[in-house]
């Protein structure tokens, strides 16, 4: 089996909240809790390469849960799931990534915010100039 090794964080995965109460959040529990585990298993790195076998027994389910929800987050644009064939033992290993689109939101969503609270600072600092000038 050949993984990418992810940087981990110490201890936990981070979710976008975009996943708990954004965009995302219509998505069941089983399927939040897959994306969970993938996005801790996929690490800053962002993708990994497990057989299902693997997937299910590193995340403690069966293969058909897996089966049935991987391509729901594939649907629903989380990420991306390539089938592939080991060449020297011949077992299909997927090639999973965390969808680079939820990415960009969620840097846009970053820009944003950072945009937002510059102009919150802007605000203060021309609300006290008025202040002073008032004076």
């Amino acid at each position: 089996m050949m993984q990418v090794t992810a940087v981990r964080h110490h201890g936990f995965a981070q979710v976008p909240r975009l996943i708990t109460r954004g965009t995302y959040k219509t998505l069941s529990l089983i399927e939040k809790g897959l994306y969970t585990c993938l996005k801790d298993i996929c690490g800053d790195a962002g993708e990994c390469f497990y057989t299902l076998r693997s997937l299910a027994k590193e995340i403690n389910t069966s293969i058909s849960t897996l089966s049935r929800y991987i391509p729901r987050l594939v649907k629903a644009g989380l990420i991306i799931a390539q089938k592939k064939i080991q060449a020297k033992n011949k077992h299909e290993v997927y090639h999973i990534q965390i969808e680079t689109k939820l990415m960009r939101l969620l840097q846009l969503e970053t820009k944003m915010l950072t945009l937002f609270q510059i102009a919150t600072k802007i605000k203060r600092l021309f609300l006290t100039a008025t202040k002073i000038v008032s004076i």
